[in-house]
């Protein structure tokens, strides 16, 4: 599965800011896919990347998701994946938000927006 990212806003414009080439940033991103399905350990996502983002970051210190048609998708930090969870309240053995299975069909959501908060990689 291949995701798209599309940046929404980016605090760290520099034609925007007037040039002044901040180091700390907040992008927000739209996460879209066709269908959505979800893999074994999340899918992944690096936002160090030049090819998700044309001004990556060199350290990512935050990243917020939008909760979406009863799912939770968190960002693991240490593998670069987004993750989707769910509730059941009648199992309560699982704990409170359960891994979504193993390619299970989350095409209801056609979009997932997160926030990212960090330092650029360089900004030139």
């Amino acid at each position: 599965m291949a995701v798209t990212v599309t940046e929404v806003y980016n605090s760290c414009d520099k034609e925007r800011d007037g040039n002044r080439g901040l180091d700390m940033a907040v992008v927000t991103v739209n996460i879209t896919n066709d269908d959505f399905p979800v893999t074994e350990g999340g899918e992944p996502i690096d936002f160090t990347s030049s090819t998700i983002l044309d001004k990556p970051f060199g350290t990512v210190h935050a990243v917020i998701c939008d909760m979406e048609d009863g799912y939770l998708f968190n960002y693991d930090h240490s593998t670069s994946r987004l993750q989707a969870r769910y509730f059941d309240n009648d199992a309560g053995a699982d704990g409170a938000a359960i891994s979504v299975p193993n390619l299970h069909d989350l095409s209801g959501i056609s979009a997932l927006r997160m926030t990212v908060f960090g330092v650029r990689a360089s900004i030139s």
